[in-house]
């Protein structure tokens, strides 16, 4: 049989589902044409879907050493790549497929999930506008594109860094609140009035979705939920508890839940944990600042604290804090409005306890 019949042969077999044939063919091919690229393309699809990925990488890359501008090559190493989680490999692979042809909408499309996995999202709606600029009756692509226009407003009004307070009652209907990270206009962050009196709705006391939980203890209110309610916290610790605090009060932990079956709690106070296990001082926020800035301390015992600020010479600016303190987490407000520009001291004594930062005034 010659390379021509031989190869038709492996094609037939591999187009019926036969790919032990085909690869049987494909061997024995190579070992007369060791660097026939399209057999060791074949190959390597046939490895892959026999879910042989190390063998299919090997064929692809061998077959791009002979044959180095081969698009639809590099779109199969990608989608192998992207099957055993190289995402960073597989992205190489789709741009280099798209590289030699630029009206790839299938390499388009990947690499646009690729880069919204990767919550990339500019990167993403790059090519997900080049597929649509390509084929624009590809439908599927617009619902991808609108997803990732949703996603990208979501991460800029809620930043990843933020913590969420995950509410899923009995029927299923879920809401997230959200704990607040640095300086935030709360205000941007107001809900619509309340629904009407029979509707679902959990929201903060303040009518907000997002609040700083970190600075006091904040009220949920709840309606029309259905019990047993999970509570579940992610991306922070949080205290949680009712209204009394005798029928819950329990600390949750990142990813932690807990659930609760009493359906007169209708209203939940939310905190940082409740007691910290040590001392600390962070560091102000936002620093440089102008004119003022906040610091946050924490006790884990009652506590005689003082917090003073000084000049670079050593000089006291101001005592913002000196009296006695409950365990627990606080923050204090600094502003330098009168000052000058320039780098400050903030010192911290709680009983054998000393801490200092510095910060800077930025005019």
């Amino acid at each position: 049989m010659n390379i021509i019949k031989a190869m038709q042969s492996a094609l037939h077999y591999y187009q019926n589902g036969d790919l032990e044939h085909a690869g049987r063919i494909c061997r024995d091919i190579l070992k007369k044409q060791p660097k026939n690229p399209d057999v060791l393309h074949l190959l390597g699809v046939i490895s892959y879907q026999s879910r042989n990925y190390g063998a299919a990488i090997q064929y692809f890359k061998k077959s791009l050493i002979i044959n180095p501008a081969n698009s639809e090559t590099y779109y199969n190493l990608g989608r192998v790549f992207q099957h055993i989680g190289e995402i960073g490999k597989a992205i190489d692979s789709f741009q280099n497929a798209l590289e030699y042809n630029p009206y790839s909408v299938d390499a388009c499309l990947n690499l646009g999930n690729l880069f919204q996995e990767k919550k990339e999202f500019d990167e993403a709606i790059q090519y997900y506008q080049k597929a649509i600029q390509i084929n624009p009756s590809f439908a599927g692509v617009y619902y991808n594109l609108g997803v990732v226009l949703q996603e990208k407003e979501q991460m800029e009004w809620f930043p990843e860094n933020w913590g969420k307070i995950i509410l899923t009652d009995a029927t299923g209907k879920t809401y997230t609140l959200y704990a607040v990270q640095g300086e935030v206009d709360l205000s941007q962050y107001e809900l619509p009035p309340s629904p009407l009196e029979g509707m679902f709705d959990i929201r903060f006391s303040s009518g907000r979705i997002a609040e700083d939980i970190y600075s006091s203890v904040k009220t949920i209110d709840m309606s029309e939920v259905t019990y047993p309610l999970t509570v579940k916290a992610e991306n922070m610790d949080m205290h949680l508890m009712d209204e009394t605090g005798k029928s819950l009060s329990i600390n949750l932990k990142d990813g932690e839940d807990v659930v609760i079956r009493d359906a007169t709690i209708q209203k939940l106070m939310v905190s940082r944990e409740l007691i910290p296990d040590k001392y600390s001082l962070e560091q102000n926020y936002p620093n440089p600042f102008n004119p003022s800035t906040k610091i946050r301390y924490q006790l884990p015992k009652e506590t005689k604290v003082t917090i003073k600020i000084y000049d670079i010479l050593g000089a006291e600016v101001i005592s913002l804090v000196d009296e006695n303190k409950e365990p627990g987490y606080y923050e204090v407000e600094f502003n330098g409005i009168d000052l000058s520009s320039g780098i400050y001291i903030y010192r911290m004594i709680a009983g054998d306890f000393v801490a200092v930062k510095k910060m800077i005034l930025l005019r």
